[in-house]
């Protein structure tokens, strides 16, 4: 678990959107005030916040010199911002595309309420509100629980930042304890059960009998919706008295540039998906970074830029965010880790988040999931030895990868794919991805590129060694392949993603 939570990575988000107006010329960001791009749509963002001087939200820096600042709808200091936050900000954005002022930035957390769940570190969750709350190594825990979540006893009152999971289950990026008695709870989450004036949010009753119900369709919530409750601190029964419930979400009105980042909720098809409550869809002109669009399915990150046309958001091109991807033969499996031929120093995560499936020509993995749109499951213990698989995840630690989808396609062989990004760079000579060092000296080693993100995708490119590693550095995503015999990997290519 990183309690400091310094470094600037792509955290995992419930919905980030970013709505600006295209950018033309620029140079590097210089974090200089005197030329920003003011054109309209300004600048809508909704994210988590990974680093502060001033803020950066989905990896643009805000100046937020003489914005306005508050926190849960009351007004604060700049101050208050912290790394891990969920944070809207409005304002505008630089020609540069990096930069950016802020007129307003909003701090709202998931949840602000009593824990009434110790936390198990076995599962590595804790119960807040009635809500499950996962914790993983990228949750930040606040200094305020100075003895750790372990010390947090029931009742204690705490603010939880982070995403809400297809599951309902909320993924953490920052847990605070509160010490002044609250004088409302509040809590974000998927509206389910919904009968009367009732519905549940995890286990929690809501009852909304006497609330403001602004924005809802006929002043109920959908099954399923994401929606924002305040309420009572006092439960009646285990039941929450709202005081409103409102949709979390944006204005669908038409517009020409969106970015969304976010897992995906709800799966029709590859063309058309759920992240949050937006309806992406795309088409034969969409294209794709790190994955295809077989790779799309709930619990998957996405980044996903296009323009909103009645009401959806037309991808036009998409990026996955879980930029992990390992394709072999199943090495070892206790039901909860796996690891792959060759790759064995890699720790592979299966949870109840991780959906599991065959293929079609294998069918399912025994645990009554079939197809690569099959449902979450809980474990991997029908897995095969032998069987090839394919994993989409993300990485946790040095060696260590959260599996978001696993596909099983049958009988193994001895290829070998890894995709993730670099750990460290020895210039022409090898670089490591998840602390497998890859040796790229072999006179048939092959270097590629996918091309550029904002160009149709050509296909790949051979490229120079020299090429390659001029642009190779850390935490740049990079595809190799390979083949392993007596469990060593003989590498043959690298795709690098720029």
């Amino acid at each position: 678990m990183n309690k400091h939570f310094t470094e600037m990575t792509s955290l995992f988000l419930t919905t980030s959107i970013l709505l600006l107006s295209a950018c033309s010329g620029g140079t590097e960001g210089t974090g200089a005030t005197d030329k920003v791009h003011m054109s309209e749509p300004q600048a809508v963002s909704m994210g988590i916040v990974t680093a502060l001087g001033s803020v950066y939200v989905n990896d643009i820096h805000y100046r937020t010199a003489g914005g306005q600042i508050s926190n849960d709808d009351e007004a604060t200091a700049e101050s208050d911002l912290e790394v891990g936050q969920n944070v809207t900000v409005h304002g505008s954005i630089d020609d540069d595309g990096k930069n950016g002022n802020a007129e307003r930035v909003a701090i709202s957390s998931m949840i602000k309420g009593p824990v009434d769940g110790l936390f198990d570190a076995s599962s590595n969750s804790l119960g807040v509100l009635g809500q499950t709350i996962q914790i993983t190594d990228q949750t930040r825990v606040h200094d305020s629980i100075a003895g750790g979540l372990a010390d947090l006893t029931i009742g204690d009152e705490v603010k939880v930042h982070g995403h809400v999971l297809a599951s309902g289950i909320i993924e953490a990026t920052l847990i605070k304890k509160i010490s002044a008695p609250l004088h409302e709870y509040r809590l974000v989450g998927l509206a389910q059960d919904i009968s009367g004036a009732t519905f549940n949010i995890g286990k929690l009753i809501i009852d909304f009998s006497n609330a403001h119900t602004d924005g809802l369709d006929g002043g109920v919530p959908a099954d399923g919706q994401l929606v924002k409750v305040k309420g009572s601190t006092e439960l009646v029964m285990g039941t929450l008295l709202a005081t409103v419930v409102t949709p979390v979400g944006f204005s669908m009105e038409d517009q020409p540039h969106v970015e969304v980042e976010g897992y995906v909720t709800a799966y029709t098809s590859a063309a058309e998906f759920k992240i949050g409550d937006v309806v992406v869809t795309t088409n034969d002109t969409t294209r794709y970074k790190d994955g295809t669009a077989e790779d799309i399915d709930v619990g998957v990150m996405l980044e996903v830029t296009g323009r909103i046309v009645n009401g959806q958001l037309q991808a036009q091109w998409l990026r996955f965010k879980h930029n992990v991807r390992i394709e072999g033969t199943l090495a070892t499996n206790d039901g909860a880790l796996l690891t792959v031929a060759g790759l064995d120093g890699i720790s592979i995560k299966v949870d109840g988040n991780t959906r599991l499936g065959g293929s079609a020509n294998t069918g399912s993995m025994g645990n009554g999931v079939g197809g690569s749109g099959g449902g979450p499951g809980t474990s991997s213990d029908s897995f095969t030895l032998g069987d090839f698989i394919r994993i989409r995840g993300y990485k946790t630690g040095q060696h260590t990868v959260n599996a978001t989808r696993i596909d099983n396609h049958g009988g193994g062989n001895n290829k070998v794919v890894l995709q993730a990004p670099i750990d460290s760079v020895m210039a022409g000579v090898s670089f490591t991805l998840l602390s497998i060092t890859v040796n790229t000296t072999a006179a048939t080693f092959e270097f590629q590129t996918d091309g550029d993100d904002q160009a149709p995708k050509l296909g790949d490119q051979v490229i120079s060694a020299a090429e390659f590693y001029g642009v190779a550095q850390p935490g740049t995503s990079v595809k190799v392949r390979g083949a392993v015999t007596g469990g060593t990997i003989a590498w043959d290519s690298a795709e690098i993603d720029n």
